[in-house]
């Protein structure tokens, strides 16, 4: 076979060949490419001579450069022109052209079918195997390419079916949010979905009776779960409980009807007018006194830095000493406490009066202890002393209201709790006090001092306790009313001084504007930090009093807003968050806006 011989340019040591735009002047490429898509084999089953290049024609670089030789067309230029244009095409002109130079090595340059392909293979980057498989299934095919069915198969997963997805679901909202040690993991998911899910699943034959840890966690994605780190912000765990949600809005409820009965809040900020909340021909104002506490730490500083690549300032890695601040806010005036006048005016009428009803403490070993409900209670009974000198009752009626902690839900000694009794009389159980039931009153102690015992009372009210445990009689007694309807040691404390008393939803910290303003707070702390205690005690009554009482009041109006959007049906705290980001107004929530919340 005699070699074709074309012009020879004056190579470039930069780029041998220009742009395969230039090389496909020639009529031999060009015709390739037009019937690349469409080939014609000839009768015998291969491809049609016309269609091998049989001469490449090469441009000089330079207009001026001498005139080309002719050269012998080698292996090597005919990978050179063909990978250049290949660069650029789809995977089927990829398959076509490594099957067109399979067969040009073959028939041009005699090589043997293995030999062709590993040529071809070395310019398209494919080994010699896959060309020849391309180069048989074309052939094979009637000169086409069948279609890939790679990410075509009919995946079936378990989580297709409805009864494996609800128990799936279910484990994961029972173990997935457990404190301890033992934290949810995809391994221990997969542990259950193989011990337990698929055993105990009548599956149709196909599905997988094993996964591993990998696909465990692409399920926890498909349920919804995924790793998130925990940061502070809003906390919804538990927000949708069913008794979360009913004392929710028996709490909305009553909030409603005593602000319908009062005066309404005081103006905002700059003049805007709030929303008519209560009524304007009532007596009263109604006061809210919101209650809460929070920790300051001496090595709490700002949590960023402006620095050089891998150069960060040392800092201590504890958080140091720290102080509690425990204290009261309302809509009028900000904190509670008195402005220099009213402090003057106490001197007189009521001295010893203190002139605010903040409380700061110094917890830890090192400090005071530990805050506790004694000092809580402490506390309450300052802050009604001001509150009654700087609100007089005869028109104001005063609400307090607390978060659901433990120390604000704690019991007087003697309270009613049927838990803390023991079955027999005596013993070590604290004394509790005499009750009303039935319309009779009812000692619960005996003749000679002792605490009666569970069976001794429940007999006195007419119960049969033979044959019933501990557990059993804490049930029935702790559903009478007596014991069912115990107040905790603050409610009947601030209900003996005249006052009302609330109760915060639990997972409702949106619900108390004081916690913004811990929020506030905090950013001058931390922007004022100089790592010390001493200088915490230092700047820590200037953070408190930067938080403004304008700012405060659109923090009351912030918490009317969640009042207002629960209402209309919103439960979820997430969905609350999107609510309040599709308006700018202060004071009213759209109506639409709840339509996908329904009650």
């Amino acid at each position: 076979m005699s070699e074709v011989a074309i012009e020879k340019p004056r190579w470039s040591k930069k780029k041998r060949f220009r742009n395969l735009a230039s090389i496909g002047r020639s009529a031999k490429l060009a015709r390739v490419q037009e019937n690349v898509s469409n080939p014609e084999l000839a009768p015998d089953g291969s491809l049609d001579e016309s269609l091998i290049v049989p001469r490449v024609e090469v441009f000089p670089e330079d207009e001026d450069s001498e005139e080309a030789e002719d050269v012998p067309l080698t292996k090597d230029t005919a990978k050179e022109v063909y990978k250049e244009w290949i660069a650029s095409q789809c995977k089927d002109t990829t398959k076509m052209f490594a099957i067109i130079m399979m067969d040009t090595f073959r028939t041009r340059f005699g090589l043997t079918d293995v030999a062709a392909a590993t040529e071809a293979g070395m310019v398209v980057g494919f080994n010699e195997k896959t060309v020849r498989t391309w180069h048989n299934n074309f052939y094979g095919q009637g000169g086409t390419f069948s279609q890939s069915q790679q990410g075509r198969h009919n995946h079936r997963c378990v989580l297709d079916d409805e009864d494996c997805r609800k128990k799936a679901s279910a484990w994961l909202h029972e173990n997935a949010y457990k404190k301890g040690p033992n934290v949810m993991t995809a391994a221990t998911f997969a542990t259950w979905v193989n011990t337990d899910l698929f055993p105990n699943s009548h599956l149709s034959p196909g599905f997988p009776r094993s996964i591993t840890t990998r696909t465990a966690a692409k399920w926890l994605h498909n349920l919804g779960f995924s790793p998130r780190s925990y940061k502070k912000g809003l906390y919804f765990d538990g927000h949708e409980r069913e008794d979360v949600i009913e004392y929710q809005k028996l709490y909305l409820r009553k909030i409603e009807i005593l602000q319908s009965t009062h005066l309404p809040p005081p103006y905002g900020l700059g003049g805007e007018t709030e929303e008519l909340i209560g009524s304007s021909t009532a007596e009263k104002r109604l006061v809210l006194l919101y209650h809460d506490e929070s920790s300051f730490h001496s090595n709490e500083g700002q949590t960023w830095q402006w620095a050089e690549e891998n150069r960060l300032t040392l800092r201590p890695k504890g958080q140091g000493r720290g102080l509690m601040i425990s204290d009261f806010v309302d809509e009028h005036h900000g904190f509670l406490r008195l402005t220099p006048e009213e402090h003057e005016l106490a001197k007189l009428s009521h001295p010893g009066l203190p002139k605010a009803a903040r409380v700061i403490f110094k917890f830890g070993a090192q400090g005071q202890g530990y805050w506790n409900n004694d000092h809580f209670i402490t506390q309450v009974e300052l802050a009604i002393k001001i509150a009654e000198f700087k609100f007089p009752p005869s028109n104001n009626t005063l609400l307090f209201l607390f978060d659901q902690s433990s120390g604000h839900c704690a019991y007087a000694d003697n309270a009613l709790i049927a838990h803390i009794m023991n079955v027999s009389d005596g013993g070590k159980q604290p004394l509790l006090r005499d009750t009303v039931w039935d319309g009779k009153s009812q000692r619960m102690v005996t003749e000679n001092g002792q605490q009666k015992g569970l069976k001794r009372v429940l007999e006195e009210r007419g119960i049969n306790t033979t044959g019933m445990k501990k557990e059993q009689m804490v049930k029935v007694l702790e559903e009478m009313r007596d014991f069912k309807f115990q107040k905790s040691r603050v409610e009947e404390f601030v209900l003996s001084k005249g006052h009302r008393v609330m109760f915060i939803p639990k997972f409702h910290c949106e619900l108390n504007p004081i916690e913004r303003v811990w929020c506030q707070a905090k950013k001058y702390t931390r922007a004022n930090c100089d790592y010390s205690f001493p200088g915490l005690e230092r700047i820590i009554d200037t953070a408190l009093d930067s938080v403004s009482v304008d700012l405060m009041r659109k923090f009351f109006r912030k918490v009317r807003e969640y009042h207002r959007a629960y209402r209309e049906g919103a439960v979820i705290g997430k969905d609350m968050k999107k609510i309040l980001k599709q308006y700018k107004s202060h004071r009213r929530v759209p109506e639409n806006s709840l339509d996908s919340n329904p009650a």
